[in-house]
């Protein structure tokens, strides 16, 4: 979809869904891919009121076959916000809603998920499956530290509910901020 290997991006109110398989196999179709490296940094971009994954009014999934947004390598991104306008629905992708990874060699440090529908449609109320919602991993030597899912306010809390493999799979990356988000339930905590 949008693949960003630079630094202080925004990418503001789009659709970003439908995309296939890409060559070579294993760079997989993300609808957002934010991939940095030690030579061309991919830090402080910013992903607000978009819908990922959906159709344009966010009631029917037209799932990117890879995640919905993969950062690597990457950090001081920000996905979404404590505003409503902030919001990105991320739903109905084939993986992970939102994957943040650091390569065996690569950095991916303080990066913020904050008030968005992940694996929901925009009411808060209806499930549209992504694979899992949150994914966190690091590979073997890679350093993934200081990423933070949510927030003190509720306008940071993420609604991650509705997901066919899990809500969140953190597997590395510490330290790990998980705050005030709603894993499994609606917008209204049910």
């Amino acid at each position: 979809g949008i693949y960003v290997a630079t630094s202080n991006n925004q990418i503001l109110g789009n659709v970003i869904a439908g995309h296939g398989q890409s060559v070579p196999v294993g760079l997989y179709a993300s609808g957002v891919r934010i991939q940095g490296s030690p030579t061309a940094p991919a830090n402080g971009n910013v992903l607000k009121g978009n819908y990922i994954g959906t159709n344009a009014a966010g009631d029917a999934g037209l799932g990117n076959t890879g995640d919905g947004v993969f950062i690597n390598d990457a950090s001081n991104n920000i996905i979404g916000g404590n505003a409503a306008a902030d919001r990105n629905v991320i739903a109905g992708n084939l993986e992970q809603g939102v994957r943040i990874e650091a390569s065996m060699t690569g950095t991916s440090s303080s990066n913020v998920v904050a008030g968005n529908y992940i694996g929901v449609k925009p009411n808060g109320l209806t499930a549209l499956a992504n694979r899992t919602g949150i994914h966190l991993r690091n590979n073997t030597t890679g350093v993934l530290t200081g990423t933070v899912i949510g927030g003190i306010t509720a306008g940071h809390r993420n609604v991650i509910s509705g997901n066919t493999a899990g809500g969140m799979s953190v597997s590395a990356g510490a330290p790990t901020f998980i705050q005030g988000n709603y894993i499994g339930v609606d917008r209204t905590g049910m």
